[in-house]
C-alpha cells in the first residue's frame, strides 16, 4: 500500500505543478477492461487490435501478404 501512496503523491505534485494532465476516459474507451472486465466480443475484438495482438489467422494473413 505505501507504493500506491508514493505513487499518488507523485502524481498528484505533478499535476498541482501543471506538469501532468489527467484526462476523463469513458469505459468504452479503457483498453485495460480486456484484462479485467467481461466485455463484448466487438469490444474485445477492438481493444485487442488497439493491443496490437493479433489472432492465429490474422499472423497467417499478415506473413502471406509479407
Amino acid at each position: 500500500m505505501k507504493h500506491v501512496e508514493i505513487d499518488h503523491q507523485f502524481v498528484r505534485e505533478k499535476i498541482h505543478a501543471g506538469l501532468l494532465q489527467v484526462n476523463f476516459i469513458p469505459s468504452e474507451q479503457q483498453i485495460a477492461d480486456v484484462l479485467t472486465k467481461p466485455i463484448t466480443p466487438k469490444m474485445f475484438s477492438a481493444f485487442r487490435h488497439a493491443l496490437g495482438v493479433l489472432s492465429l489467422n490474422e499472423l497467417k494473413t499478415q506473413k502471406s501478404i509479407s
